[in-house]
């Protein structure tokens, strides 16, 4: 302790200082280790399920069309045929079945080889490019199969200049082995299948055969090339199986730099490739084995993104941890300024004690102070409550002023309503007469739900939203307008392609803010020549958007801006406010909607209210809440 009270101040924030810099450079180096690591993770993740996906549907393709070959080598037609290979019709009773049989299997090629390869029937015998007559003995699939066993092969083939995949089957008669037939897939229509899952992700897809040569890739210009470098005593044999015909596998001089970093452990390696104009990108690499068949696929990543959430990373935890310096210094500062109270405590103490008799008088003097100070703080005290009252009545003034804005159509249609009433009565029209009277009773019930919206600026709350009819709530907002649509001698134009438009919401809230709407365009088009309101409701995607457009002059471009702050008003104010959109814009918002302004082709304004379609199809137990509401600021 007493070492800490000798080290000078200046001292202690420079060790200060230093100590937070020191950790500051710990946690951003431990952040980026481990950031990099995850993102890598998350990366060979994405690789590995494409890797399963791919592998697991090729495999599928491939053993869709196994066993065609078997099947079709214990037809006894071909046996027969073979052993009658000369006679015109079962030639072309043979080529039609095979094309049959092709076209049905939605396979590239099917044909048939006698005992010394030569091809005496195919599915393309009508073909330019017909394997008939052709000799394909040096095939690994044919001399396996004149062995006996059920082959695979995959090669560039040496006619059709396609990549394919080969499945034979021996043909035999008792124990001779009369030919073989081969059923040819192309690799082209596989790719062509994936198309779409690549062109979604960044991940490349390629599959190699045991010399690195890629026979499947996402990337057209990859195709057919080594991944690396072929040695020379490799490419020998290669070129003398005729795999890849005259085409010579060129190298894409695919770079290894070493394993990526992570923290489960993954065994995914990095490879450098020159892409898009030799420039070259870093990809994560992983593979898995196809046995079977002798491939392995490779799924690609490219590491551009890695970088970027590492800098997302680095950015959240610098952030809370300049927070945390900063409260920590703030505690520091706090516990030396008491420290510095207390000595000045003491020291005053020990003066005190030390006085003489007009000291005293002095400390009278004190106390008459300490007095006017309590005085002082009970009169702040004081000024502080009534401050705090003062900004509740404000608040609850611009609320009330909100409230008197929207009780403000519902009274004049009660009092428009209560007047025919009365003139109906006097003509002993019962009958209308009530119904203008349940009509008043309607909107005072509304007005009750309205005045009942006044705790929603005062406290915070989540409602439960129902489905509402939105054409039903329009039709009440109108009905309530329709006095002041009347006077004005306004047109109403609603344009909707379905009756049931359904949205989550509140009827009343809803029908709010279609009053609030109206009567905006209504005093907008006072002094129009033609007066109308053209509403416009239609469904797109999930989401039901309605268009309300005026023949009003329309909105300044300055105002646009500021239209939906609360107490912002162009008119004059025995016509409102400046409550009305911000109260709207609200509960717009509140059904987790949106409320926009722009000025139409025409010139009018055009307010725009997009909100959630509700459909019967969704879950029955999903309950949309209503973000907690604040009072304005």
């Amino acid at each position: 302790m007493t070492l800490v009270k000798s080290i000078k101040p200046s001292t202690q924030r420079r060790l200060l200082v230093g100590f937070f810099t020191l950790l500051l450079l710990i946690v951003f180096w431990q952040t980026r280790l481990w950031s990099t690591e995850a993102a890598y993770d998350e990366l060979s993740q994405n690789n590995m399920n494409e890797l399963f996906r791919f592998s697991s549907s090729l495999r599928a393709v491939l053993q869709k069309y196994e066993s065609v070959p078997h099947h079709l080598s214990i037809n006894p037609e071909l046996s027969q045929f073979l052993g009658d290979k000369s006679n015109p019709v079962k030639i072309d009773s043979i080529n039609r079945y095979l094309e049959t049989i092709n076209r049905i299997n939605r396979s590239s090629d099917i044909y048939i080889l006698d005992a010394i390869g030569n091809t005496v029937a195919a599915s393309n015998w009508e073909s330019p490019t017909s394997f008939i007559g052709k000799n394909f003995s040096f095939r690994p699939y044919f001399t396996q199969a004149m062995q006996g066993q059920n082959a695979r092969y995959y090669a560039l083939g040496t006619t059709s200049n396609q990549r394919g995949y080969y499945f034979s089957s021996p043909i035999s008669d008792d124990d001779d082995i009369l030919g073989v037939v081969v059923l040819k897939i192309s690799l082209a229509d596989i790719e062509e299948r994936w198309a779409s899952p690549w062109e979604s992700n960044n991940i490349e897809l390629i599959v190699t055969d045991p010399d690195n040569v890629i026979f499947i890739s996402t990337r057209a210009e990859w195709r057919l090339k080594s991944l690396f470098k072929i040695p020379p005593m490799q490419m020998a044999p290669l070129k003398a199986s005729k795999r890849y015909g005259v085409h010579i596998p060129q190298s894409l001089d695919a770079t290894k730099n070493g394993k990526a970093p992570s923290i489960v452990g993954n065994q995914a390696s990095l490879l450098t490739i020159n892409i898009d104009n030799n420039k070259p990108a870093q990809f994560l690499s992983q593979n898995i084995d196809m046995p079977m068949i002798g491939w392995r696929v490779h799924a690609l990543s490219k590491t551009d993104t890695i970088q970027e959430t590492v800098n997302r990373a680095l950015l959240v935890v610098i952030s809370i941890y300049l927070v945390l310096v900063l409260i920590i210094l703030f505690v520091i500062e706090r516990i030396r300024n008491e420290h510095k109270l207390q000595q000045a405590k003491d020291f005053l103490e020990v003066r005190v004690k030390e006085r003489t008799a007009d000291l005293e008088q002095s400390n009278y003097r004190l106390r008459d102070e300490i007095d006017e100070r309590h005085k002082a703080e009970e009169a702040l005290k004081q000024t502080q409550e009534e401050l705090i009252q003062a900004a509740k009545m404000a608040v609850l003034g611009q609320i009330s002023a909100g409230i008197n804005h929207e009780l403000n159509q519902p009274l004049t249609a009660i009092r428009s309503y209560a007047q025919n009433a009365q003139q109906f009565l006097q003509r002993g029209n019962v009958e209308t007469a009530s119904s203008n009277l349940a009509e008043i009773i309607g909107l005072t019930d509304h007005m009750t739900s309205i005045v009942g919206q006044l705790k929603v600026f005062s406290r915070k709350r989540g409602d439960t939203l129902t489905p509402v009819d939105v054409l039903a709530s329009l039709n009440d907002a109108i009905k309530i307008m329709s006095p002041q649509i009347k006077q004005q001698h306004v047109d109403i134009v609603i344009q909707s392609p379905d009756s049931t438009l359904t949205v989550m919401g509140d009827l009343v809230r809803l029908e709010q803010v279609f009053i609030n709407l109206l009567s905006n365009a209504i005093q907008a088009m006072s002094h129009s020549e033609i007066k109308r309101v053209s509403i416009n409701l239609e469904a797109i995607n999930e989401h039901i958007i309605i268009q309300i457009e005026d023949t009003g002059p329309g909105i300044a471009q300055d105002n646009i801006k500021h239209i939906f702050e609360p107490f912002f008003t162009t008119k004059d104010i025995s016509q409102g406010l400046g409550l009305g959109l911000s109260i709207s814009h609200r509960i717009i918002e509140a059904m987790h909607g949106t409320l926009k302004v722009s000025n139409g082709a025409s010139g009018g304004a055009v307010f725009s209210i997009t909100l959630p379609h509700y459909t019967p199809l969704q879950d029955n137990n999903e309950r949309l809440t209503t973000p907690q509401e604040q009072p304005f600021e």
